[in-house]
């Protein structure tokens, strides 16, 4: 299409600003660079900024303008906080600013939530209204596609229960760890958890019940886990953590620190509130091992901790 547009010198004028917006979307481009492609649709004098709110946190997506203004407001967030409380526009009408903020427009979906801000850092009269109010709309369209795409990975890394990684994504990133250790002669240990007496906990629970019990010990083992590290969900209730370039020394020394938050809290689930046991192992990578057997040889090292001291 742009051959022929090109070919019968057909100018698409302020639409082809529009059409590269969807092209940079389409092509799952940078948030930045949609941010910065948008902003330069509206004629706006000073700092203004861009603000993404994720996970209840806010974030300068693309600024234009002094940072040193930006990063003050960055720094007092109540005009965020009243925006996103609100859900209206903050208009400071006062000849001095009090704050560092003219103006703060709300970011919103089409049902209501808030997603972010436009941010005028300086007194100034505004004649683009229209272009702020299409503005508004493709950064809203923007956030939202973007947060489907980061939610749609999440789906297809991480187990629905615990929030861990899935089997599956596992495997792929073990696939890699295990040529990494091959080739470079690098240690690579694999620890191994199992809930004793599951089946009984989630009879007696419900299996609700039983995802909670799955999901707090995923919290514990994602918590004790470096970022490194790749913590996982194997099937039911077994974990495996891979620690990446962690000889067997240092695996014990990991599942040491995970067992004393699993020996020293207790859970709480249904009003009934007790403790867990669990059976561990820790087994090393051997050159001759493949992907399977690895993780079949880990399984089978599963003992209790009473078992291995034995």
């Amino acid at each position: 299409m742009k051959y022929i547009l090109q070919q019968e010198g057909v100018s698409l004028g302020k639409s082809q600003t529009f059409v590269d917006i969807y092209e940079l979307l389409s092509n799952q481009q940078d948030i930045q660079k949609v941010g910065k492609k948008i902003l330069s649709t509206v004629k706006l004098k000073g700092p203004v900024s861009l603000i993404r709110y994720v996970d209840s946190r806010f974030y300068v997506v693309e600024t234009v303008g002094s940072m040193e203004v930006i990063q003050k407001a960055m720094d007092d967030k109540s005009v965020l906080k009243e925006v996103l409380s609100t859900k209206k526009m903050y208009h400071c009408k006062e000849e001095v600013l009090t704050k560092p903020y003219y103006m703060a427009l709300p970011i919103l979906s089409k049902n209501n939530e808030f997603l972010g801000a436009l941010c005028i850092h300086e007194t100034q009269e505004i004649k683009c209204w229209k272009d702020i109010h299409i503005l508004l709309h493709l950064m809203a369209f923007a956030y939202k596609y973007y947060d489907t795409i980061e939610a749609n990975k999440l789906l297809t890394t991480k187990d629905s229960v615990t929030s861990l990684f899935n089997f599956r994504h596992f495997q792929y990133h073990l696939d890699l760890e295990i040529d990494k250790a091959t080739r470079h002669h690098m240690p690579l240990s694999l620890v191994a958890i199992d809930i004793k007496n599951f089946k009984m906990i989630n009879e007696k629970m419900t299996p609700d019940g039983g995802d909670e019990v799955l999901r707090q010990l995923g919290k514990w083992i994602e918590n004790t886990s470096r970022k490194v590290d790749m913590p996982a969900r194997l099937e039911a209730d077994t974990f495996v953590i891979l620690l990446s370039n962690t000889p067997v020394e240092g695996a014990h020394v990991f599942l040491n620190r995970l067992l004393i938050k699993v020996n020293n809290n207790t859970m709480t689930v249904n009003d009934k509130t007790f403790k867990i046991r669990v059976k561990t192992s820790v087994t090393g990578f051997e050159n001759h091992l493949s992907q399977q057997e690895f993780i079949d040889l880990a399984i089978a090292n599963l003992a209790s901790p009473e078992e291995e001291t034995e």
